[in-house]
């Protein structure tokens, strides 16, 4: 059975399946750093809106829970998108496999869409 090489693939196709796995790696990465970045700062805020204030009267701050568990919601998102970015790079290398297992151009574009709602969803919960 012939199989081509990566040699043979369509400029097009090369140029997609590099900004696939060039994108997905960056934003991999960048979302990683700020998820972990976002879960100190949550879980330093959260601490500071459970502790008292002066004496023993707690603060009274009836924004806090729901903005705290909008915020956790956010920082999963953000652990969604970071998932979904790798799979940016399978798509890469799936892309340049052989004609046969290549996926079709329908499912590049609703990976990217689901990438996207992904990432939008988080920012409008955060």
């Amino acid at each position: 059975m012939y199989d081509p090489g990566p040699s043979e693939l369509s400029p097009a196709v090369k140029r997609i399946a590099g900004a696939f796995r060039r994108y997905g790696w960056s934003s991999f990465y960048i979302q990683i750093v700020l998820a972990v970045v976002s879960m100190l700062v949550l879980a330093f805020s959260a601490t500071l809106i459970s502790q008292s204030t002066g004496g023993n009267e707690p603060r009274d701050n009836p924004g806090a829970g729901i903005g705290l568990t909008l915020a956790a919601i956010g920082l999963v998102m953000l652990y969604a998108g970071a998932y979904w970015a790798f799979r940016y790079t399978r798509l890469s290398r799936k892309l340049r496999s052989p004609l046969g297992d290549r996926p079709r151009p329908s499912d590049a574009m609703r990976a990217l869409r689901i990438g996207l709602i992904i990432n939008m969803v988080g920012m409008l919960l955060t």
